[in-house]
């Protein structure tokens, strides 16, 4: 399932529902009645399979068992054919038309195969017929900016709001519509909520009305913070708007200079910030790392995150205690040549970064957990102005033609 369909029937089956019962021939009822209870009983479990064999076999026994065919639609959909569950809850709405939850989920499967307008009006009987249903007023919302009621669609994510003010998505949709409607105030106010109550997406937005100053003070240090957080989450926003600060840094244009200082004074701030997710650590020295110190109190699952959080945030020092750790690990803890510090030193470099630049030379160069490439280390230091790039290089080179001098 893509994030919105999992979100949309995540909050639907959350509301738990069984259907009245509408009597059926007593012929039959107990055995019906009896394979429907082992069908939910398997459903869920999560056997699907057998779900959907016990709850045929209750409609087989007793066609007009309103909560078997019920539940056999959202099996039927959860094994992933949802035309046949539209069509189970399709029958459900004409053997019981004042049923809200079939509405709702009928509404919600249609949504699935971007049937927008019919699952609009489904999803408007829900709401009509249970005014106090927050997924029908969340997933109306959904349907109403799809076919572009923007108004119509902030006043169901509000109405969803007023009866669960804690609804994380519905805060972030309705962000997104008020920041769409040029409300940017307003949406910044949302986006923040969902934010702090864990929706990736909406952290990006949060960073970007900081960065901005839009709808929130100026401030690039706490964007970074936000944005670090949605990063984390694979939201691929985030890590776009981390690179483009990062190479904002390597400018050698004078008139950018200043503007340059502000975002590496804002991942600075950045990094002290993150001794506020450690404050029972001790001893804390001047300036000093937190994934240094984590190291030093022997932490060090806790310490290679914060030390990779530090290097993307621009620490010379971090990027040279990752160096150290990928080289020697810790004894009993991490082994050398991790693959989650090789993956930043080469994400790092391939960004231009000069001295990860330099460290993943140094790797290729002696064939530390990777073929020795002496090549592909000289061309890791093409242009690279530090230092010790122009030594390794200089080394190098001339490693290389002695070799070739030796051969006969």
């Amino acid at each position: 399932m893509n994030r919105l369909t999992l979100a949309v029937f995540t909050a639907v089956f959350a509301a738990g529902f069984i259907p009245a019962i509408h009597a059926g021939p007593a012929a039959g009822r107990d055995a019906a009645h009896l394979h429907y209870s082992q069908g939910v009983g398997l459903l869920s479990s999560g056997d699907l399979l057998g779900a959907r064999t016990e709850l045929r076999e209750a409609l087989r026994l007793q066609p007009d068992l309103v909560q078997a065919r019920f539940s056999l639609g959202t099996a039927l959909y959860l094994s992933g054919d949802v035309d046949s569950a539209i069509e189970a809850y399709r029958t459900v709405i004409r053997q019981q038309p004042d049923l809200a939850h079939a509405h709702l989920h009928l509404g919600t499967a249609l949504m699935v195969t971007h049937a927008w307008s019919e699952a609009q009006s489904v999803l408007k009987t829900a709401v009509s017929l249970q005014p106090d249903s927050v997924p029908a007023h969340y997933n109306l919302g959904i349907v109403r900016e799809r076919l572009g009621d923007r108004s119509g669609a902030i006043e169901s994510y509000r109405e969803a709001l007023r009866l669960r003010p804690d609804h994380a998505e519905a805060q972030y949709r309705l962000g997104l519509a008020l920041k769409h409607n040029k409300q940017d105030t307003e949406a910044t106010k949302e986006f923040l909520a969902a934010a702090q109550a864990g929706v990736p997406q909406a952290q990006y937005y949060a960073g970007v009305a900081y960065a901005s100053g839009m709808g929130a003070d100026r401030n690039l240090a706490t964007a970074i913070a936000w944005w670090f957080l949605a990063a984390d989450q694979e939201v691929p926003e985030a890590q776009e708007a981390l690179v483009q600060l990062r190479k904002m840094t390597l400018t050698t244009d004078k008139r950018s200079a200043g503007e340059a200082r502000v975002v590496q004074d804002a991942f600075s701030a950045f990094r002290r910030s993150l001794w506020q997710q450690v404050s029972d650590l001790k001893g804390r020295a001047e300036d000093e790392s937190v994934g240094v110190a984590l190291l030093r109190a022997g932490r060090t699952r806790e310490a290679v995150p914060a030390l990779l959080h530090e290097a993307a945030a621009l620490s010379d020092e971090a990027q040279a205690q990752l160096e150290t750790l990928y080289v020697n690990g810790v004894d009993g803890q991490l082994p050398p040549h991790n693959g989650r510090i090789l993956e930043y030193f080469k994400s790092a470099a391939g960004e231009g970064l000069p001295y990860p630049r330099v460290i993943l030379a140094r790797i290729y160069a002696r064939g530390l957990g990777v073929p020795q490439d002496t090549g592909k280390a000289l061309g890791l230091l093409k242009g690279n102005p530090r230092e010790d790039a122009l030594a390794l290089a200089k080394e190098l080179s001339a490693s290389a033609k002695n070799a070739s001098t030796r051969k006969p």
